[in-house]
């Protein structure tokens, strides 16, 4: 059932951003909860509000999966993260198709 998933999402975003989904289906459980996590909780823009440890987010800021918005100032432990924004196509996919 995995690999029809797969198989249906590579087929359906460019080429550059298959490298991006590669790069996600390799990452540990704990940050691909993360990352699905942000990926549910971003608006239309793709920017999710994340409340938490930074260091939590470290490899997916290292794998370039999220960015952190430096334009969103806040006293508090939040943070505005672009989710995805090198991939636009399978972020949209995602959303509209595999999200519950």
């Amino acid at each position: 059932m995995k690999n029809l998933y797969e198989q249906d999402i590579l087929k359906r975003i460019p080429e550059h951003e298959r490298k991006i989904y590669r790069t996600m289906t390799k990452l540990s459980r704990v940050n691909k909860h993360l990352l699905w996590k942000l990926i549910k909780e971003s608006n239309k823009e793709n920017v999710a509000i994340y409340t938490g440890d930074l260091e939590k987010l470290r490899e997916l800021l290292n794998k370039q999966l999220v960015h952190i918005n430096t334009a969103y100032q806040t006293n508090s432990q939040k943070v505005s993260l672009f989710v995805l924004n090198r991939a636009p196509y399978l972020i949209r996919l995602l959303k509209r198709e595999y999200l519950d």
